[in-house]
């Protein structure tokens, strides 16, 4: 129960992990001396102490290199997000223009949606199908 807690703490939100919490307190019969508010931070390390987790040491040159890591992470990641917006509103804008460069009838026809279903797509696999297998299950 400690790992899985620990591990919910650390992959979930504030909210979902305060559930486990709540959760662990009533089955390990355990009450925080105070209640957690703050930066997630606190709330891993009280979560850790309670599960009997380890708790690793920090130097501030470490938890400096993290957080500098942490920011050159969002920056890379924000700015991969903004050139791929600005690549999908120049394709729309290309397009419109090119549809509103056709004839008047092509251009209405151009207009409506298609909402025809694509082929099934074949599963990639590294081996060959095995003769005579077959997707469906039978029950």
């Amino acid at each position: 129960m400690a790992q899985c807690f620990a591990r919910s703490v650390r992959l979930g939100g504030q909210a979902r992990s305060g559930v486990f919490l709540e959760r662990f307190r009533q089955k390990k019969k355990v009450s925080l001396k105070k209640e957690v508010k703050g930066s997630g931070k606190e709330f891993v390390r009280e979560a850790l102490i309670l599960a009997g987790g380890p708790i690793e040491a920090r130097t501030p040159e470490e938890q400096e290199h993290d957080r500098a890591m942490v920011k050159e992470y969002h920056f890379e990641t924000t700015k991969r997000t903004h050139a791929r917006q600005a690549d999908e509103s120049t394709r729309l804008k290309m397009k419109m223009a090119a549809i509103e460069a056709l004839p008047g009838q092509l251009r209405d026809l151009a207009l409506v949606d298609d909402w025809t279903e694509f082929p099934p797509m074949d599963i990639f696999t590294d081996t060959p199908p095995i003769p005579g297998f077959t997707r469906e299950k039978k029950y």
